[in-house]
């Protein structure tokens, strides 16, 4: 099991969160859901980092325990920008904690406020940490090369048996705010370097996966699927998967086909009628991101951490729907875990649909082909509940909504805003008709 808990930072007074295959984080603006997600991307790369510590030593990819508490903190202030005063006041105080579970061993950053309203961070760990590090440690003082690939061996083994070896994810951090940064975003880059640094953490790191799925897009989808299969890149199950996302993308989402050709990024709606992708419609340039990141890693197989901030902006519901069931089939197809925050009840909603397809698919009262073409959501698509954490955020406070009896997502925070709207109308109509 995989743990957050959170006291005192930023926005967030307290969180104890389970860390899940597939999270959401809902509430009202302001409440935390974008400092949350980052501190979960913060936890995934410090387990990331540990599971590289043991694979090339001279390089310093990884972690040791004479730079562990050093490394740990810049990380953590590089993405948060501690460094900067106001930064640094608002997200920390002199009763900050941060505590990371991975499998019953902990990792806890506290954090203590000097007389001189400095903040300083300790970094405590459990037993099982301590005893990884020596080891790491040991293996730096090694010259003989075969001594030394044997007890990187022996660590690797060490690894496993600490369940490291599900934790190699490469993170992807898709911003709120998204459509400026994807439709500039090789103007961007040729910005000079210096100037570029002094760009947010996540947009930094978005600017350049914005253009690695440009350059993948100089074919369209079909024709990647293709070229995969000829190959040899894909095998006869990655197709399936690939070409249920080409369908979702061109037909539910973008309702034509991007393509990056003769150094122009175009939608197509025929074989050679486009408009030019900076004129396409907002919903479609928000989007586009989304679905190229995940049609690649579908296509590739390709496990990586995602978070998405409001996959909702500029789509209508129906558009909505049809991203959700393409963040179900990258799930599903490549194991790939899933943060989103979101402020749409739609997204809810769609998801526990696929929910409840797989569960009424247990159930075995109807034949699940059958069923999927009823609800026109493919198999694939489907979630198992067990695998689901959603959270509702408001006042400072991070509460499991998820309906542990029924096996869905509870809903009851999303209603209270329809029945208020609802109680406001009734009475407007009320008043409208009082003499009538």
């Amino acid at each position: 099991m995989q743990q957050l808990i959170v006291k005192h930072f930023g926005p967030i007074e307290y969180a104890e969160i389970e860390i899940k295959d597939l999270m959401i984080f809902i509430g009202p603006q302001a409440s935390g859901k974008s400092t949350l997600a980052k501190l979960v991307y913060f936890y995934k790369k410090v387990i990331e980092r540990l599971a590289t510590s043991s694979i090339d030593l001279r390089k310093n990819i990884g972690y040791s325990g004479e730079n562990f508490s050093a490394l740990l903190t810049f990380d953590l202030s590089d993405i948060f920008n501690l460094g900067n005063y106001d930064e640094g006041q608002y997200f920390l105080g002199g009763n900050t904690e941060l505590t990371f579970f991975y499998l019953e061993n902990h990792i806890r950053i506290l954090f203590t406020e000097k007389e001189n309203d400095s903040v300083e961070a300790t970094v405590n760990l459990s037993e099982r940490f301590i005893e990884f590090f020596d080891k790491i440690d040991n293996l730096k003082s090694i010259s003989n090369s075969d001594l030394l690939q044997s007890k990187q061996i022996e660590v690797s083994q060490f690894l496993k048996n600490f369940g490291f070896q599900d934790a190699f994810e490469n993170g992807i951090y898709i911003p709120a705010g998204r459509i400026l940064f994807s439709t500039f975003a090789e103007d961007l880059l040729s910005i000079k370097f210096q100037h570029l640094n002094n760009l947010e953490y996540f947009i930094k790191e978005y600017v350049n996966e914005a253009n690695t799925q440009k350059q993948n897009a100089r074919l369209t989808h079909k024709d990647s699927i293709l070229a995969a299969k000829k190959k040899n890149k894909t095998d006869e199950k990655q197709t399936y998967f690939a070409e249920i996302a080409q369908e979702i993308i061109e037909h539910k989402i973008l309702k034509g086909k991007y393509q990056y050709k003769d150094a122009t990024e175009k939608i197509f709606f025929e074989k050679e009628k486009f408009i030019p992708f900076r004129y396409a419609s907002s919903g479609q340039q928000e989007v586009n991101w989304i679905a190229s990141c995940l049609f690649s890693m579908i296509l590739k197989n390709e496990s990586r951490f995602l978070v998405i901030e409001e996959p909702e902006a500029h789509l209508y519901p129906t558009g909505q729907k049809a991203i959700v069931e393409l963040m179900g089939l990258t799930l599903n197809a490549t194991k790939s875990p899933i943060l989103l925050t979101t402020h749409s009840p739609y997204i809810l909603t769609a998801f526990d649909n696929l929910i409840q397809a797989k569960e009424v698919s247990k159930l075995g009262n109807v034949d699940a082909e059958t069923l999927a073409k009823e609800i026109d959501i493919p198999q694939a698509c489907w979630i198992d509940f067990e695998r689901v954490g959603v959270f509702y955020m408001a006042d400072g406070k991070v509460e499991d909504i998820m309906d542990y009896e029924r096996k869905a997502i509870g809903a009851n925070k999303i209603d209270d805003v329809s029945e208020e709207l609802g109680r406001v109308f009734d009475t407007l109509l009320h008043y409208k008709y009082k003499d009538a």
